[in-house]
């Protein structure tokens, strides 16, 4: 006897493309993504070595995660799919390079009205070429809750007394993984964002 449709209300889908198949996160096709994932373990990008295949590039960097390689007018960021935590390169995860690479375009695309930026073109799904350009030496880390494990991390200053921390001031009674937007209100978060708009745009 055929088992009866779930109820739609019970599925969770996330819809991949409108010519893609929905995955079902509780079905099949989550089997099929772990499948996948497991048989690309053997085949993840944990090294590169684009300067001794590629005439004319120079490695200059080697990151926990990005290896960059530099050419004559242009940098080759190389996202790699090692992950990093603590400060050290703890394995290497399959696809993890392109999804974050992929992110990064994401929000290049999605800033790029506000400030110009340094991407020319993405010869792969792991690779961004860009263009040399001096480094504005800021930058932005956004937690949404209170916690981390770091030594620069929001819960440990706060628990080490630290009421006053990158500008804000913190309240007492602070407990770990407490949502930030219940510490600022939305004006003082639309203060925040248009504070950082007007960095970006000198």
């Amino acid at each position: 006897m055929p088992k009866p449709a779930p109820s739609p209300s019970n599925n969770r889908t996330l819809a991949i493309s409108s010519q893609a198949k929905t995955l079902d996160l509780h079905g099949r096709h989550r089997d099929e993504v772990f499948r996948s994932a497991e048989g690309s373990l053997s085949n993840c990008l944990s090294e590169t070595h684009l300067d001794r295949t590629v005439p004319g590039l120079k490695s200059i960097a080697k990151g926990k995660v990005r290896d960059v390689y530099e050419g004559k007018e242009h940098l080759v960021l190389v996202t790699t799919d090692r992950q990093s935590a603590f400060d050290r390169v703890l394995a290497s995860i399959p696809f993890k390079g392109q999804v974050l690479n992929e992110t990064s375009l994401w929000w290049f695309n999605k800033t790029v009205h506000i400030t110009p930026n340094a991407v020319v073109c993405v010869p792969d799904k792991n690779v961004t070429i860009a263009k040399k350009c001096s480094v504005f030496p800021v930058e932005f880390v956004v937690r949404g809750f209170v916690t981390g494990s770091t030594d620069t991390s929001l819960w440990t200053v706060y628990s080490n007394g630290v009421r006053r921390y990158c500008g804000n001031l913190l309240p007492e009674g602070m407990v770990k993984i407490r949502s930030c937007l219940q510490i600022y209100s939305r004006l003082q978060l639309s203060q925040q964002i248009m504070m950082f708009q007007s960095l970006l745009t000198r």
